[in-house]
């Protein structure tokens, strides 16, 4: 999601005044809009400068990660129990996409689409569960 706030990049002389909520951990002295920060993880922010621009490391992030990407279970009832009730075969099924990432990159990138992801570009991943019961007479 998308957070307007007082962080700031000039980018060809264009305000670009929108970032993510991770993007309040900037340093804001006691005179801030949103109150002190001190110990931020972001610098200042400066306007009409390129004091923020300057190539460094500071905020290269670790993009290694392990992700649990799907996971199916199902149960088949024996035919001794589905037949008193004249059905040939009761399954119940659960299946899970993208249950779980484990990775210490923020939490605004998905490690799989780093290189393209930066900009909110690419979609992120959803969550989907799926439960069901196949049945044959």
């Amino acid at each position: 999601p998308y957070f307007a706030c007082e962080f700031a990049v000039v980018i060809s002389g264009i305000w670009w005044a929108t970032g993510f909520t991770s993007h309040l951990d900037y340093f804001r002295d006691e005179n801030s809009l949103l109150g002190e920060n001190l110990n931020s993880y972001f610098p200042k922010t400066y306007m009409n400068t390129a004091k923020n621009n300057y190539v460094q490391s500071r905020y290269l992030q670790d993009a290694s990660y392990i992700r649990f990407k799907n996971l199916q279970i199902g149960y088949t009832l024996p035919k001794s129990l589905t037949s008193k009730v004249n059905v040939e075969k009761l399954r119940i099924f659960f299946s899970g996409e993208n249950l779980w990432t484990g990775t210490s990159m923020a939490k605004t990138f998905d490690p799989e689409t780093i290189d393209g992801g930066w900009n909110g570009s690419v979609y992120p991943l959803s969550r989907v569960l799926s439960f069901g019961i196949n049945l044959n007479f």
